[in-house]
């Protein structure tokens, strides 16, 4: 039997001439209509509700409400009309059925390797395959690298805006967010940003560039300290911070340098002079009991506080600092004895005096 035969038959008919169709999910009121290596689904009604496959496809990837993805055994694929057996494509090698971004625009790559952009909403090929890689549309631009493996940016007509650049075409993921691109430097790895005028507003020298956020603050790292820049590329915070960003809703910036955070406004102000994370009870043991649970108690007044990650002490009459947070692990030694721990891999605690806050003396 003939596969576009099949196709115009009815429930009975089928039923009648194939006498066994592969069925097993009449609960859900379908049925599997199996013709060789080919199969589909056909309600109760006799109308088809997905359409049987070409003898030799296997899979089915959906684009849009329109238009649908074939894959088939020899590693190709072609686009179809989701609703009918109306071919919309040639063969292609591949389709992005899940593009990163929203676009109706999704990459594909053509039979001899080269990628391109074609519509989820008609299947139509918008922008021909030219390229030896491509990244998703976003913001109305997309990435392309060319077979020197430089990397520009297209616009939704196929017209190339931004000019071809040198930057890492591997590694790299090319998109545009709130009008700003990181570019990766080849070799080095080293960040930069450009615009959509294609005018380099960070240069490519940097360990780290963040995207810039909702209010156009993008965060800079040299490798060692973090810095503020607006999408501009005009420097807001030098690059001088253990770490630093914008919070809109208070519209002020977090400053932590040497373990101290503020709060501070645009023009460097102090709105808020000490910060902390986290604080929690600072507490000892009062009485031992090695077969049952110790009895502890709570110092009244000094408490472990927490700055990014790390610990010190805090003195809750007075607000200052007894121990500064430089450390991982405060504890309570006892109730005229505070430990600082550096960490496992450097091996060394510190005790302190209550009383005094004065180092009493280190253990290696």
């Amino acid at each position: 039997m003939k596969f576009n035969e099949i196709k115009e038959m009815t429930l009975t008919q089928i039923w009648d001439k194939m006498k066994k169709p592969f069925n097993f999910a009449w609960r859900t009121g379908v049925i599997v209509i199996a013709v060789g290596m080919a199969y589909g689904l056909i309600c109760e009604l006799g109308e088809w509700v997905w359409d049987l496959f070409d003898d030799d496809s296997y899979d089915i990837e959906y684009l849009s409400d329109n238009v649908k993805a074939r894959y088939y055994t020899d590693g190709t694929c072609r686009l179809y009309e989701c609703y009918g057996d109306k071919k919309l494509s040639k063969k292609l090698k591949f389709v992005d059925s899940c593009p990163m971004t929203d676009d109706t625009l999704t990459s594909y790559q053509s039979l001899d390797g080269k990628w391109g952009f074609l519509s989820t909403l008609s299947g139509k090929i918008v922008i021909p395959a030219a390229y030896e890689k491509v990244w998703d549309f976003n913001e109305g631009l997309a990435a392309v690298a060319d077979e020197t493996n430089k990397v520009g940016y297209i616009d939704i007509t196929g017209t190339l805006v931004i000019p071809m650049q040198d930057v890492d075409h591997q590694s790299g993921y090319y998109s545009f967010e709130n009008g700003i691109s990181i570019m990766e430097a080849p070799v080095t790895g080293l960040k930069g940003a450009i615009n959509k005028e294609g005018k380099w507003v960070i240069p490519m020298k940097y360990k780290n560039v963040f995207y810039p956020d909702d209010c156009g603050f993008m965060k800079v790292y040299d490798g060692y300290h973090w810095g503020l820049y607006d999408s501009n590329g005009n420097e807001v915070f030098p690059i001088i911070y253990d770490d630093i960003y914008y919070d809109k809703g208070l519209e002020g910036v977090f400053t932590l340098k040497e373990r101290v955070k503020q709060l501070v406004n645009l023009s460097g102000e102090i709105i808020e002079p000490f910060i902390v994370d986290s604080t929690c009870p600072l507490r000892y043991i009062v009485e031992y009991h090695p077969d049952s649970e110790s009895e502890y108690a709570t110092h009244p007044y000094l408490v472990n506080y927490c700055v990014d990650i790390y610990h010190g002490v805090l003195d809750t009459r007075t607000g200052k600092i007894v121990i500064p947070a430089i450390y991982d692990r405060i504890e309570m030694a006892s109730k005229d004895m505070i430990t600082a721990s550096l960490g496992i891999e450097n091996g060394e605690s510190v005790v302190f005096e209550v009383k005094t806050g004065k180092k009493s003396y280190n253990t290696l």
